[in-house]
C-alpha cells in the first residue's frame, strides 16, 4: 500500500478519496431588496398621514404570504419607505380626510438592481364646482 510521506500529500490524497469533503457551491444569493421611499403632496407641499397602498403587479419574490396589497401611512414629511423585490408594482396614496382624488402610479425594480426609487405622488383636490348633472 502507497502512503505519501508529506502531510500536504497526505491531505491532497483524503479530498480525493472524499468528495463529500471537497467545498461544494456556494447557493445562489436570495434576490436583493431595494428601499423604495414614496412620496406624497399636496399642491408642492408634504401630506403627511395619507394612507399608502402597494400592490405586485406580477409575481414577485419576497412577497409576504396571503396578502394582496400592503398599506403604510406617510410621516410629518409625507414620506414612507419599504424595502421591496424585483418585480412590477402599483402604488396609490389616499388623502386622511378623503377630500382629494386618490393618486396612484407604478414602478418596476429589476433583477440585480441596487440603487434605491423614489416614487412622487401627488393628490389633487376634487373640484365639485365642474360637475354636472344630467337628470
Amino acid at each position: 500500500m502507497f502512503l505519501p510521506r508529506s502531510p500536504f500529500a497526505l491531505l491532497f490524497c483524503l479530498l480525493l478519496a472524499c468528495p463529500s469533503l471537497a467545498q461544494s457551491p456556494a447557493p445562489e444569493p436570495a434576490p436583493a431588496k431595494i428601499r423604495v421611499t414614496i412620496v406624497v403632496t399636496l399642491e408642492d407641499s408634504p401630506c403627511p398621514e395619507s394612507k399608502v397602498v402597494i400592490k405586485p403587479l406580477s409575481a414577485v419574490e419576497g412577497w409576504p404570504d396571503n396578502q394582496s396589497h400592503i398599506t403604510l401611512t406617510t410621516d410629518a414629511k409625507g414620506h414612507t419607505s419599504l424595502p421591496l423585490g424585483p418585480g412590477k408594482y402599483r402604488a396609490t396614496a389616499y388623502d386622511p380626510m378623503h377630500t382629494k382624488l386618490p393618486a396612484a402610479g407604478w414602478f418596476v425594480i429589476k433583477p440585480g438592481q441596487r440603487q434605491p426609487e423614489k416614487i412622487f405622488l401627488n393628490l389633487l383636490y376634487w373640484d365639485c364646482s365642474r360637475v354636472t348633472c344630467l337628470l
